[in-house]
């Protein structure tokens, strides 16, 4: 025969109204919800991003490899071998894409932002450094929470927020705009060579980390009928017409030779793939933790920095960095 309080037990769960409330048959008891026992965060989500943040390193160290090569005829060629791969690639695993699909207007959308943001990123590297444009680049983050809330009504608490004004803090020690700091220090190694004003290329990276903002709220809105594929082509396809678009304006085209066609080849590369990841990280994760983790590469471009090109921040970049990764971290520990 059961003992009398194991019955008694078995009543109170029976007749609850409350199907997430459990008592043990101890002395003390204790209350689990089912919506306790669900993970927060998506793994597969993180994972993806984490991926998406080493193309994106690779991708800017191979466009700094070799800064003499000629920029616009790179971006054209790296579009057209983009465009090709991308569109083989979708026609290979969904055989029934139409053009009707591939020229939706999610996928324009995603094409305008991602081609939009990855110029003028690669125009920024002109006179910032990986680990100086990924920390700027890196406001992606507070672009997300801010965007999510006004196009996806996600939260975005005061203490977002007001990290993202210290990481913006961060950006203008970077950055050191000459309104501010004066004229540009040319003995900084990041400038050994500057191609464009130093303030010009922070702005251009963070107009970057906008438009890629913007394409991610896109992805996210439209997750479920957007063909990842398909929004690689565009962004390729978009970039490529606006690229040759400023060639026949220019009236000259310069040879990138063998090696800048070995070069564009590995920017299409890194570039679809970097694309492909933060598509399957949208797929599991909302823009604002998507953002937070993005915050990583900071990480990954400092270790290229130094280990590839030998280039040590300055002191007052490194302050910058470290209010965008201590504010990175904090809400890496929130999240938790």
């Amino acid at each position: 025969m059961e003992p009398a309080s194991s019955k008694k037990d078995i009543e109170l769960l029976l007749i609850s109204s409350d199907l997430n409330e459990f008592h043990n048959s101890g002395p003390s008891s204790t209350k689990v919800t089912i919506s306790d026992a669900k993970p927060k965060y998506s793994k597969l989500g993180i994972y993806f991003t984490v991926l998406s943040v080493m193309g994106t390193v690779a991708g800017a160290s191979v466009w700094k490899w070799n800064p003499g090569l000629p920029t616009v005829e790179l971006l054209t060629a790296r579009a057209t071998v983009g465009c090709l791969s991308s569109y083989f690639l979708m026609k290979y695993f969904d055989p029934q894409a139409s053009l009707r699909q591939i020229f939706s207007p999610q996928n324009l959308n995603v094409g305008l932002c991602g081609s939009l943001s990855l110029l003028t990123y690669a125009l920024s590297l002109l006179s910032l450094s990986i680990s100086e444009a990924t920390t700027i680049y890196a406001t992606v983050g507070i672009f997300n929470g801010i965007f999510g809330l006004i196009f996806l009504k996600d939260s975005y608490p005061i203490s977002e927020r007001l990290l993202g004004g210290i990481c913006f803090l961060g950006v203008v020690l970077i950055v050191k705009p000459p309104f501010l700091f004066g004229e540009e220090d040319l003995s900084d190694s990041a400038a050994n060579t500057p191609v464009i004003p130093r303030y010009v290329g922070g702005l251009l990276c963070l107009g970057s980390a906008a438009t890629w903002s913007l394409m991610q709220i896109v992805l996210r809105g439209v997750r479920n009928k957007c063909t990842g594929f398909a929004a690689i082509f565009q962004n390729n396809l978009i970039m490529g017409a606006l690229c040759l678009a400023y060639l026949i304006f220019r009236g000259n085209v310069q040879s990138i030779g063998f090696e800048g066609l070995v070069t564009s080849a590995l920017l299409a590369a890194c570039s679809s793939f970097l694309t492909w990841a933060i598509i399957k990280a949208l797929q599991y994760e909302k823009p604002s933790v998507v953002g937070i983790v993005g915050y990583s590469e900071i990480i990954f471009a400092i270790m290229a920095d130094i280990l590839i090109f030998h280039t040590l921040p300055s002191f007052l970049t490194l302050i910058g960095m470290g209010m965008i990764i201590g504010s990175c971290l904090f809400l890496m520990k929130r999240a938790s």
